[in-house]
């Protein structure tokens, strides 16, 4: 978020900036697991999670089960499994913990990301008197109005970002219960 010098508004955009960060932070722990699973499969980095899975499962050779609790699918690593199998198991069932989180943590940043969109629809047209009050000179206005557009037009995106990571979750969760042959939820 860019900085706006008017002390209300740099606070309110920081606090859309928090709900951004934990989404990015939530995000970046997805991703970290699949390239956890691509790694131990050993197939080609940007390849399809769904095609990661599935030589997951052939690499493996049987020694991963797939074992459902409350639509919450885990990976169970047979004893004597190889090691390459057991990274497997774990880098998989990494992904379905960052999956978690992202069910626990984002429907309630949704909430409070929205609450924030229908505030920030009205700060544009507050900007020149908050503006003068505080004693900025006209000059300053067109440049503040232009950071304050900005950071409106990102809190705006912000539910739809916050959505996209939840669908990609469940996805990423029916990925997992449809490779190990599960029926996706």
């Amino acid at each position: 978020m860019k900085p706006i010098g008017i002390a209300a508004l740099d606070s309110f955009f920081a606090r859309v900036q928090v709900i951004l960060d934990r989404v990015y932070t939530t995000e970046d722990a997805l991703v970290s697991a699949r390239n956890a699973l691509i790694t131990a499969v050993g197939v080609a980095e940007g390849v399809t999670l769904d095609v990661a899975l599935a030589e997951a499962v052939k690499s493996a050779q049987g020694a991963l089960q797939l074992s459902l609790a409350g639509g919450k699918p885990t990976i169970t690593v047979k004893p004597g499994t190889p090691p390459q199998a057991a990274a497997i198991g774990n880098a998989i069932n990494g992904m379905v913990a960052a999956t978690g989180k992202i069910a626990t943590e984002l429907p309630k940043l949704q909430g409070d990301a929205m609450a924030l969109v229908e505030e920030a629809k009205s700060i544009p047209a507050k900007v020149p008197s908050m503006a003068a009050d505080m004693g900025a000179s006209p000059l300053q206005i067109p440049k503040m109005l232009g950071a304050v557009k900005d950071n409106v037009g990102t809190t705006l995106a912000v539910p739809g970002e916050i959505k996209g990571l939840i669908e990609e979750g469940v996805n990423t969760l029916n990925l997992v219960k449809t490779a190990f042959g599960g029926a996706p939820g």
